[in-house]
């Protein structure tokens, strides 16, 4: 696997089983190593190193920052924006944050996919249960 060297405004994540932890890298801020903006359950937005972030698991890349450095600038600060707000695991978790400073609109996919999946589940056992 090719060792991922991330950019200013990539969303970047680690997986952690059966589900990834995702963040906005923002590069090195002027007299701090912290480089990452991400969502933690029991801080909510907050900025660390790298080596916080990931928590000893590879780093991948999640979704590449489009445009020219202006652009991957203006991802940064709108991550960094979000520091302090409150998590939400429904509402505004992990991916919602990068999703918003990345694109603009809260996002998060898993919970998507979570939410499609119990439907499923029930309409099936619904519909076991009838017959």
């Amino acid at each position: 696997m090719r060792h991922y060297l991330p950019q200013v405004g990539d969303v970047i994540k680690v997986n952690c089983g059966v589900y990834s932890h995702v963040g906005v890298y923002v590069g090195k801020r002027p007299g701090s190593s912290q480089d990452v903006v991400h969502n933690e359950k029991n801080q909510g937005v907050i900025l660390s190193t790298l080596t916080e972030f990931s928590r000893g698991r590879a780093i991948l890349l999640h979704r590449q920052a489009e445009g020219d450095w202006r652009d991957r600038a203006k991802i940064a600060q709108r991550a960094i924006s979000l520091i302090g707000t409150k998590y939400d695991l429904w509402k505004f978790n992990c991916e919602h944050a990068a999703s918003l400073a990345q694109t603009g609109t809260a996002e998060s996919p898993q919970i998507a996919a979570f939410i499609c999946f119990a439907c499923l589940v029930l309409v099936l056992a619904v519909f076991a249960r009838g017959k």
